[in-house]
């Protein structure tokens, strides 16, 4: 029976090459952390981009708060699911990098 893979397949593949290229093998705890924190960022800069497009729609196109949320629907859902996901995403996150580092 082969080996069974308990991360995704792109992690494992990185962490072969790497443990195969006479660097020090990467423990898997923290190629995961590492793609927990890529995935924060990437929130974060939803988040960011989508208050920065209402921002900006209130400001130098002269709409109201909710005139903006109803020009711009899209980034209105962003904004709430980015403040609904950001914290249990960050909570893994962190966990992570603790475990990473025992």
């Amino acid at each position: 029976m082969g080996q069974q893979l308990c991360w995704p397949t792109e992690l494992y593949l990185f962490y072969y090459i790497c443990s195969y290229s006479g660097k020090p093998p990467i423990s898997p705890t923290n190629i995961v952390a590492a793609h927990f924190f890529q995935q924060s960022l990437t929130l974060m800069l939803v988040l960011a981009t989508a208050i920065l497009h209402l921002y900006y729609l209130t400001r130098d196109e002269g709409y109201t708060f909710k005139a903006a949320l109803g020009h711009a629907p899209g980034s209105a859902v962003a904004v709430g699911l980015c403040l609904v996901v950001v914290w249990p995403l960050l909570a893994l996150t962190l966990y992570h990098v603790r475990v990473s580092r025992i």
